[in-house]
C-alpha cells in the first residue's frame, strides 16, 4: 500500500469550490503557501472524494471500488453518487475495478 507520505499531489472534488467557496478559498491558500500541489477532479457529484476515489496500492497500481452506499439509495440521493471509474478515465488514470462495495470515508 502506498502511504500518504509517498504521494506528491492532492486531488479535490470539483464540487468543493462550488458548494463551500469560503472554505475552499482558505484551504487553497493554505495549500499554496505550503507548496502542496493539488488538482480538481472533474465530474464529481460529492465533495468527499475520499469516499469514492481510487486507492493506490502499488506505485503503478490503482484500484477503484463500487460506490453505492446504502444511505444514498433514494431517488434524490442517488444523484450524488460519483463514478470514480469515469472520473479516472477523464484524467487518464488507469485503474482496476474491484467488485467490493466500499465507502472509503467510513
Amino acid at each position: 500500500m502506498v502511504t500518504y507520505s509517498q504521494t506528491n499531489n492532492i486531488f479535490l472534488a470539483d464540487t468543493l469550490p462550488i458548494k463551500y467557496i469560503d472554505f475552499y478559498r482558505a484551504f487553497e491558500k493554505n495549500l499554496r503557501e505550503r507548496n502542496i500541489s493539488f488538482d480538481l477532479l472533474p465530474g464529481t457529484k460529492d465533495i468527499l472524494a475520499v469516499d469514492y476515489m481510487t486507492l493506490q496500492v502499488q506505485e503503478e497500481k490503482k484500484v477503484h471500488f463500487v460506490n453505492n452506499p446504502k444511505y444514498l439509495q433514494s431517488k434524490k440521493l442517488k444523484t450524488t453518487i460519483s463514478d470514480a471509474g469515469k472520473i479516472c478515465g477523464v484524467i487518464k488514470i488507469k485503474t482496476e475495478q474491484s467488485v467490493i462495495n466500499l465507502d472509503g470515508g467510513s
